[in-house]
């Protein structure tokens, strides 16, 4: 790692022996170096541990410890970073190839006033395949209605948790929506590259209506909208998130 560092990786986990391996060997093998890598564990009691260990040379910074949430860790991660740019690759996700950070690097420099730099992910299922791609150029009036920025694709300008705060720990699901709600002219700068690939069947996608409620929450917090439109949108999300599953399945 260089002494200028530019960019900060967070993998945050919890009893993750079956992914982790695989998430920590995507950002260790990027090409481009000029990054520092951090893992936040949250106190894991099974094989993890000895996982983060075996690549220790290869981690900047790590800590197993109880946290109060995903959200909690996020933040443990922000603390003991140092890069102007963070993205979070947790546990079960993984960059989409080894040349990420080099393709985006160039971005980052040209595009540094930004709050946000974004790409897409490719969604898989466990089997391995591809269920679809996944984010596209930010559209404020959509985006307004459901996240349109994947978490794992997002490169977080530091100066942005500076001005605007950390994630908020009352939030389990929807942290990074009701983070981006917070400056109404966000600006948010997309790529046409995949930054990184996540698997199915998250804590999130198992957990719909408790998802939902956090988003009518951030909603309602930092949007002047009436409450029979949030709660039209709340129903939205839910049909089209089932439509699109049974979709998937179908495929």
């Amino acid at each position: 790692m260089n002494k200028e560092i530019c960019i900060t990786v967070v993998t945050i986990c919890y009893n993750s022996e079956k992914y982790i391996e695989e998430t920590i060997l995507s950002v260790i093998n990027q090409s481009y170096s000029n990054f520092e890598y951090i893992v936040i564990d949250g106190g894991s009691t099974d094989g993890t541990i000895g996982i983060i260990k075996k690549f220790e040379s290869n981690i900047d910074s790590w800590i197993s410890e109880k946290d109060n949430g995903i959200s909690d860790a996020f933040n443990k991660g922000i603390s003991l970073s140092h890069g102007e740019w963070i993205i979070f690759i947790n546990s079960g996700d993984k960059f989409a190839s080894d040349s990420v950070l080099e393709i985006v690097y160039p971005q980052l420099v040209e595009n540094k006033t930004s709050d946000i730099i974004c790409g897409k992910i490719d969604l898989y299922r466990s089997d391995g395949s591809k269920i679809k791609s996944y984010g596209g150029v930010y559209n404020r009036k959509q985006f307004e209605i459901e996240n349109t920025v994947p978490h794992q694709a997002i490169f977080h300008s530091k100066d942005y948790f500076l001005k605007y705060g950390l994630f908020d720990e009352n939030y389990k699901y929807a942290m990074d929506y009701e983070l981006m709600l917070r400056k109404n002219n966000i600006h948010i700068y997309f790529i046409d590259t995949v930054i990184s690939i996540m698997l199915a069947g998250g804590k999130s996608q198992s957990n719909l209506r408790s998802v939902c409620i956090e988003f009518f929450t951030a909603k309602e917090k930092w949007l002047k909208k009436h409450k029979i439109m949030l709660y039209f949108e709340y129903w939205y999300s839910i049909s089209k998130y089932y439509v699109s599953s049974i979709k998937n399945n179908i495929k």
